[in-house]
């Protein structure tokens, strides 16, 4: 049997990342770690033999992350890290010294004294501003300073089974003794051509083929129990057969339906959301049934709804706030659940989120999508081995994978 490679994940959350590299069956996650002891608690929930670390990572010294992955310096296959970086304005000089951006300087000290082979850092696209930020050209110097070569792509995660129009960067930095075998830095998905939300919905009303197949909004959750707002529990049975090959690959074995529960409205708010009809959105409402905020117009996709034959945005740490994006549910009038929003980022329904409303949504949207992740941690076993570039590829849409 061939050995599995190791993986280390900081900042790992509730451990998209994690969940991903081992779909593969190639990786032995040495480590997680993370200061939101919450996410710690529902890992372990879901799996107790985790070794998962709750610790502010800021004040982490090499060699303690080491002696508790019980790893030496250079044993780390694959490193993957997704730091919060809130400094991203261009204005002053040193970036990386900016307080909010710590995490990404010592993500960067981190990889340069454990010396993985790879080390994937997630962050949002705006980290790059288009090859132009001084934060990225900083960050790019540190790494290369320590013996890294980086690449970089924001990589669109619908293109990898994910049913959501999520866009993020992905850093991949090599150690320079390391022979990549391939042109092909990152994994490739469907290639189509890019659209929006609203490009599916006019496909669909006008009787169109739709595109991408597989990852409508109604494919990725239709099969999940109409619930009322307020209404709906933490774990539940399933009320009908899947539907799609998305909502079988989820469903998996389990019989048990966890997280389903919707955030409860004002008679108000539920006036209002009925008035949006499905696909539409506050801002095409008469003028005076529209919803404002006190500075004027709310922003484009706010109480917007979804349609079934649509594909979903991106889930943010709001998604149960119908004022945050797209998130008022095709069918139900109320925003999302947990587990809907968990469907949308590809986790399996036998994982169970924990804590309050307001953790369970932190957690799921600042996961990495777990399809993805599994497309990447494949792409890096296929350097790591040699193997043929592109031999190991997912399927593009992904949900019969697993």
């Amino acid at each position: 049997m061939t050995a599995r490679l190791t993986h280390v994940d900081l900042f790992a959350g509730v451990g998209g990342f994690t969940l991903g590299f081992e779909a593969t069956g190639r990786y032995r996650t040495a480590l997680m770690a993370d200061s939101d002891y919450s996410a710690a608690l529902t890992f372990k929930r879901n799996r107790p033999q985790a070794r998962y670390w709750p610790k502010d990572l800021s004040k982490v010294a090499v060699d303690e992350l080491l002696g508790t992955a019980e790893l030496e310096p250079e044993e780390i296959d694959v490193l993957t890290a997704g730091p919060p970086c809130q400094g991203l304005s261009k204005v002053g000089a040193r970036l990386l010294d900016d307080p909010r951006n710590q995490l990404l300087k010592h993500t960067a000290e981190l990889i340069g004294a454990t010396r993985p082979k790879l080390a994937i850092i997630e962050n949002v696209p705006s980290l790059w501003w288009d090859e132009h930020s001084e934060l990225f050209a900083e960050l790019s110097d540190a790494l290369d300073r320590e013996g890294y070569d980086l690449d970089m792509q924001v990589l669109e995660a619908w293109r990898f089974g994910v049913p959501q129009l999520r866009r993020r960067l992905f850093i991949l930095a090599t150690r320079e003794d390391i022979e990549h075998r391939s042109t092909k830095r990152f994994p490739e998905g469907r290639e189509l051509d890019r659209f929006t939300a609203r490009d599916l919905i006019r496909a669909a009303e006008n009787g169109e083929p739709l595109y991408p197949p597989g990852l409508s909004v109604e494919e990725a959750i239709g099969d999940l129990p109409t619930i009322p707002a307020g209404g709906g529990k933490e774990a539940m049975a399933y009320d009908g057969e899947p539907t799609s090959d998305y909502q079988r690959a989820r469903r998996g074995d389990t019989d048990i339906l966890f997280n389903h529960r919707a955030r409860a409205h004002s008679a108000a708010m539920l006036k209002k959301m009925e008035m949006i009809a499905e696909g539409g959105r506050n801002q095409e409402l008469a003028d005076e049934q529209r919803l404002r905020s006190a500075d004027g117009e709310y922003f484009s996709q706010a109480y917007a709804r979804l349609h079934r034959h649509g594909i979903a945005q991106t889930i943010t740490t709001y998604f149960q706030n119908p004022g945050s994006g797209r998130f008022i549910h095709y069918r139900d009038l109320r925003a999302l659940s947990v587990r809907e929003a968990a469907r949308f980022q590809s986790f399996d329904d036998d994982f169970m989120f924990t804590g309050k409303f307001e953790q369970q949504m932190r957690h799921v949207g600042n996961a990495v999508p777990v399809l993805l992740a599994e497309h990447l941690a494949e792409h890096c076993a296929a350097i790591l081995t040699g193997e043929r570039s592109g031999e190991n590829d997912l399927v593009a849409n992904g949900p019969g994978s697993r």
